[in-house]
């Protein structure tokens, strides 16, 4: 189903409850601003933890990471959230020929939820005639986007005062559908 451009749709995750039955449906959707707020916890959280920041980088992340600067980011890309219940529990977002701010809440990661983000994303790329999509990694999910196809250019590296930002520039080519 499409809905303003989106293709909506929705993967189940095996968690357990308290009974130890399997529950939990996660669905995507587009990117709302009230989301931002929900959106900058996730961000913020994976930035703490994330490769290739040093701690004036982390910082200068987060510091940065305000619900109504990323609301008005988000909003000009094609964003989408994955919810599950209430809850947002991933964000990620295509500008253009790139994907941004591609990041899954720490407790629902390894659930197939960026995997059905990034599969959603480059659909939406293809719609919109892109060729070739490029991504800035952070060394510790390079694996994750190699995975599926994406290839390293190497290491992109910028220093601002004493903030280290070390990423892996990514590509891949999209074939057509």
């Amino acid at each position: 189903m499409w809905l303003n451009g989106y293709k909506i749709m929705a993967t189940r995750t095996a968690t357990m409850d308290a009974d130890g039955e399997a529950s939990s449906a996660v669905s995507i959707r587009p990117f709302a601003p009230n989301d931002a707020t929900a959106c900058c916890w996730i961000i913020n959280e994976n930035v703490a933890v994330m490769a290739g920041l040093n701690e004036a980088a982390r910082r200068v992340i987060i510091g940065k990471n305000v619900p109504d600067r990323l609301a008005l980011e988000l909003g000009n890309a094609h964003t989408v959230v994955a919810v599950d219940g209430d809850d947002v529990v991933g964000v990620a977002a295509l500008d253009r020929a790139e994907l941004i701010r591609f990041h899954v809440a720490k407790s629902h990661q390894g659930r197939g939820i960026g995997s059905a983000m990034l599969m959603l994303l480059e659909e939406q790329a293809r719609l919109n005639g892109v060729g070739r999509l490029q991504l800035l990694a952070s060394p510790s999910s390079e694996g994750f986007y190699a995975s599926y196809g994406y290839a390293s250019l190497g290491e992109d590296r910028a220093v601002s005062g004493n903030a280290e930002f070390v990423n892996v520039k990514m590509e891949k080519e999209l074939a057509q559908s």
